[in-house]
């Protein structure tokens, strides 16, 4: 009997298979020697960003300037637009602080830094994506790359709508003419929590509120020690 060998084997046919590697090699290199953020170039590129989000912003402000309380939900179609236009930006905003980080000032410049934020303030309904921001902000907040009293308003406003005491006291109500702070956390520390962070005593934040509203007078919120001073009112 013949012993079978692998000579008698059928072989493979080699050049299809080197040419179809040659191929998936190719492939390989064309796709390493594309950057890792291409695929959201145009959701980072500056000038689109800067558009994008002036876009947003304008429309938001437009709707709540417009929107007048008390309307059943199902009449209210600004209120509609208000709750479509915060699904959309819950969908764009994280997908933009996960690709492009939070935008720094220094380079889309102060007016789109003021936007962006805005938008995440006004995630009311989605607060996992205002914590998720936080942290993306409190980055560039580091480097100097965005506002400190923008940051610390954003987490008051979370904190709040998570029924939780606000840490630095910008979240305020007004009643019956009078403006009142929401609940504080260790009231006795919010200076130096605020100094910590490069913000003004919170002595000098009520008198820019009174500046803000003078014909309001202002609840002195308790456990806060009063601390008049000389306040930077500019």
């Amino acid at each position: 009997m013949k012993r079978s060998s692998w000579h008698d084997q059928q072989e493979p046919n080699y050049k299809i298979y080197v040419g179809k590697l040659r191929i998936v090699c190719i492939l390989f290199i064309m796709l390493a020697a594309v950057p890792l953020n291409a695929l959201s170039s145009d959701l980072c590129d500056t000038e689109a960003l800067k558009s994008e989000l002036k876009i947003r912003a304008d429309k938001d402000q437009h709707l709540r300037k417009s929107w007048k309380p008390g309307l059943k939900l199902s009449d209210d179609t600004i209120l509609q637009d208000i709750l479509a236009l915060e699904k959309s930006n819950a969908v764009y905003i994280p997908d933009l602080l996960q690709k492009c980080g939070w935008p720094k000032k220094s380079v889309v410049g102060e007016d789109t830094a003021l936007h962006i934020w805005l938008l995440v303030q006004h995630l009311d309904n989605h607060l996992h994506i205002q914590n998720q921001a936080a942290v993306k902000m409190w980055e560039a907040v580091a480097q100097g790359e965005a506002s400190n009293g923008s940051y610390s308003a954003l987490i008051d406003r979370n904190r709040r709508n998570s029924n939780l005491p606000q840490v630095y006291g910008f979240q305020t109500y007004n009643m019956k003419d009078r403006i009142e702070f929401y609940q504080i956390v260790t009231p006795g520390l919010i200076d130096e929590r605020r100094k910590r962070i490069g913000l003004p005593s919170f002595y000098c934040w009520t008198l820019q509120l009174s500046g803000i509203h003078p014909d309001l007078e202002m609840e002195w919120p308790q456990g806060v020690p009063y601390k008049p001073e000389q306040c930077d009112t500019k």
